[in-house]
Formats: structure tokens, sequence, C-alpha cells
């Protein structure tokens, strides 16, 4: 196992795409951040794992730290830090794990049940944001209850999430341990309720796209701006 992801590195604004050297705060761009590890041979994946709730993230303890030791606090739970920490609004999950699980299946991933996760090739771990802002450079943990291990991040680029945007981790099971989780790719939302832009969010109706349809429409163009993202039953 290497100790390091090469990776190629874009931001998508609305679907267009700019490659960003300096910090870029999503608070004011709106954007959608993707993540490709080089390394990943994406056409040997085929199987997949994912939760039914999505975590908060509050604590980047730095590499080495243990997940069972407050690296992230588990949807809704009351272990977050006080100070430092805000309980996100959970009322999108639903909208957001269908998305996940829909993009993955038209790309030939077949997700596993609970009972057969440990045969997984990739792991989908999404998490909110539970803290004014959250480096994608840095390490962090899960909680031992959903996902245990540490996420390496793919590559030093300084990309900063604000609260309640949605952080995704797709990982790679037989390069990952008990300790180090290795991302195969990575997505990084604004919270899509500001993300009024997107064309795709308008109900058929003609009314007001609500914030299920509008985070779904997101994810959707994160996947698609990812094309190398195709599974071995393809």
């Amino acid at each position: 196992m290497k100790n390091s992801h090469q990776l190629s590195l874009c931001a998508a604004l609305f679907g267009l795409f700019s490659c960003a050297a300096e910090p870029l705060q999503l608070a004011e761009t709106d954007s959608i951040i993707t993540l490709e590890s080089t390394e990943a041979e994406y056409g040997q994946f085929k199987s997949y794992f994912l939760e039914s709730e999505i975590v908060d993230l509050c604590v980047q303890p730095g590499e080495g730290a243990s997940a069972g030791a407050g690296g992230a606090g588990t949807a809704g739970a009351s272990s977050l830090d006080p100070v430092n920490c805000d309980e996100p609004n959970h009322g999108n999950d639903e909208a957001i794990i269908d998305a996940l699980q829909r993009n993955m299946q038209e790309r030939g991933y077949v997700l596993l049940s609970e009972s057969e996760k440990d045969n997984a090739d990739l792991v989908l771990l999404p998490a909110y944001i539970a803290r004014t802002n959250w480096r994608v450079n840095e390490v962090y943990c899960y909680p031992d209850q959903y996902y245990s291990g540490c996420v390496q991040p793919l590559g030093n680029d300084a990309f900063i999430l604000p609260y309640q945007a949605l952080l995704v981790q797709l990982i790679d099971v037989q390069a990952s341990n008990e300790e180090t989780l290795k991302s195969a790719w990575t997505m990084g939302l604004h919270q899509a309720v500001k993300i009024s832009s997107l064309s795709a969010g308008t109900p058929s109706d003609g009314g007001s796209a609500g914030a299920g349809e509008i985070w779904s429409s997101a994810i959707d163009l994160a996947f698609e701006q990812s094309t190398y993202l195709q599974g071995g039953t393809k």
C-alpha cells in the first residue's frame, strides 16, 4: 500500500471547471469540488456499501488519532462539542442518500446490504460539516459505531468547506486498514440550499425547487464531472 495519492483536482462552479492554486472558500463560491486519485483503478471496483445515516464532523484531531476519541459525532448525537460545533440540519438526508445510491448504480456499482458490507470493494462515507469551517486537506476520523478509521486527504490543496456543507469520501477498502482509510474520490458540496442557480433543480411543475431536490441535483453534477467513476460491472 502506497503512503500517498497523486491526484488531479479541479473545482466546478455550477458545472464550469477551474483549477485553484489558493485556498477556496465554498461559502463565497457555492462550488462543487471533486478530487480524483490517479492511483485508483475504478474499473476494478464492483460493489460498495453506504450507511443509511449521515454523520456530523466536528473535530480534526490529526493523523494517527483514534476514531473513537471524538473524531466525529454520529448524526444528531449529543457528543458534539457544544462550544465549537452545531448540529447540522438533517432534513434532507433521505434525498442525499437516494441521490448517492442512484448515481453509483448508474455507474455500474452494486450496493451491498448491511450483512454483506465486509465484502464491499468501496465504502461511501457522507458527512455534514458541524463547525464554522473544515479544511479538506486535513486528516479526520469516523466514530467506531459508524465506520472506524481516519481518512487520509487526497493532496494538500486547502479547500475549505463551511458549516452544513456535505463532504463525501469513497473509501478503497483493500487499500485501507482499521486505522487508515484511503479515499479513491472526494466530493465537497456547499450547503445546497444556497445553490440556487442549478437549472436541474427546477421541479417539473415549474415551482421553486425544494432543498432535497437541489441537494440531489448538486450531487448529480458532482458525479457528472467525475467521468472516471465507472464500476467494473458496466
